[in-house]
């Protein structure tokens, strides 16, 4: 038995009935000079359950979710939209606007850049795969650089679309 008090945690759970068959995901809160700042951003491509529409077997997916100042800024698909890069190794690209009505909140833009030192291969760890089960393919790191951007957006007429 290990106990730990006022420990780091981490902590997943995959609810699906299916491990998606592509996924990402970044997190983190130690920012220089902003101690009340974190994010985790993540998604993938999963099959989607019970789907009889032609051509629509998948689903992609995906959330950025940040903590700053004691206000939580969300932006997933249905609140407006994103974007993601995910190279094989080394560098994490997400981008999202949230542009529906959240409450009293503000519309607003994230941007965030992860990207880890080419020499740092990471942990090579068992991910579950569709045909082979759990396999040693996917590489996770605790060592990396962030810059995050949050931008308030205003509504432009001139261009009919949200600007920084």
């Amino acid at each position: 038995v290990y106990e730990f008090n006022d420990a780091p945690f981490y902590g997943e759970k995959n609810w699906g009935g299916a491990f998606p068959t592509k996924w990402y995901w970044s997190q983190c809160n130690s920012f220089d000079g902003y101690k009340d700042l974190a994010f985790t951003a993540g998604g993938g491509i999963r099959v989607l359950p019970f789907s009889f529409l032609p051509g629509k077997r998948t689903e992609t997916l995906g959330l950025i979710g940040i903590h700053y100042n004691g206000v939580f800024y969300e932006i997933v698909p249905w609140l407006g939209s994103m974007e993601w890069e995910v190279s094989t190794w080394g560098e994490w690209m997400f981008r999202g606007r949230c542009t529906d009505n959240v409450g009293s909140q503000q519309k607003f833009e994230a941007d965030i850049i992860v990207t880890t030192n080419e020499d740092v291969s990471g942990v090579l760890l068992r991910a579950p795969t569709k045909d082979k089960g759990m396999q040693y393919f996917c590489r996770d790191s605790g060592y990396g650089q962030v810059t995050l951007s949050l931008y308030a957006l205003e509504w432009d007429r001139d261009t009919g679309d949200y600007i920084r």
